[in-house]
């Protein structure tokens, strides 16, 4: 409750005031993650750490206006994200162990102020395509908001849904282009 009432109380003071009214976003984007994801049952089915995942996707930003007086309103996104992640498992010798690619159906869902200097966080679910399924949260995502595109760093930390005692943190980079603005 005290981290959720922070993030309430740092989006508002951030919020972008404005008179104009702010349309709904549409983009597509590319997000690369760097760090171990652990997608099995054991430390044996983990991404190789030298290398880094792709995640394709699509964006949707709807813009929530908070209470306040006409000539100072203030507008927050309410994000939802969808993509695949393709990951790189790590190598082992073909006699023991032959490993998969992870890949993922990811989900997720935060909120954002609309600044140009951004500042959000969002929570995620990845459905494993034959590996395990992971759930998480972008804890803070620091971003800058133009008028074509989106950039975004991001602090993230996820744990498996059956086994909540394998999970771990990773850094995000993404990156997204406004179809819609």
């Amino acid at each position: 409750p005290t981290f959720i009432s922070f993030l309430i109380l740092t989006l508002k003071a951030l919020g972008q005031n404005t008179d104009n009214k702010r349309e709904d976003e549409f983009a597509l984007g590319l997000k690369v993650v760097s760090g171990k994801i652990n997608y099995g049952g054991n430390n044996f089915f983990v991404t190789d750490p030298q290398s880094i995942a792709i995640h394709p996707g699509v964006r949707y930003d709807y813009p929530l206006k908070t209470s306040g007086s006409k000539s100072r309103r203030q507008y927050f996104s309410l994000v939802g994200q969808a993509g695949f992640l393709f990951c790189k498992a790590k190598d082992f010798d073909i006699l023991y162990f032959n490993p998969r690619n992870p890949t993922y159906f990811t989900a997720s869902a935060g909120i954002y102020n609309r600044s140009t200097f951004s500042v959000g966080a969002e929570i995620f679910f990845w459905k494993g395509l034959g590996n395990r399924d992971i759930v998480g949260t972008k804890f803070i995502s620091l971003g800058y908001n133009a008028k074509n595109f989106r950039l975004y760093a991001s602090g993230e930390f996820y744990s498996q849904v059956i086994n909540t005692q394998i999970n771990g943190t990773l850094f995000s980079v993404d990156f997204f282009w406004k179809l819609i603005k």
